[in-house]
């Protein structure tokens, strides 16, 4: 319709958000912070989060389990691998 009028329609305005309206703060974390890459770097977790190392696993139960149990625990160790 616009084409029609003879121009073009108007451009829609920005929505207001949380994070376009959000105030810079002087404790906001930058992404390029050395600091911060070099704490990530040796985070003693970090092996685990980059699959390096594979976590162990370790599944408990009760001290008397029920039939039932048992086929949880075997749907499990089938849901999660290298049990």
């Amino acid at each position: 319709r616009a084409g029609a009028r003879g121009g073009a329609p108007p451009a829609k305005p920005k929505p207001r958000t949380l994070d376009n309206t959000r105030e810079s703060e002087v404790t906001t974390v930058k992404e390029d912070d050395e600091e911060i890459i070099a704490d990530e770097a040796e985070d003693e977790f970090a092996p685990y989060f980059s699959d390096e190392i594979r976590p162990k696993i370790l599944l408990t139960t009760r001290p008397c389990p029920s039939a039932e149990l048992f086929h949880f625990i075997a749907d499990l160790m089938r849901f999660i691998p290298q049990m």
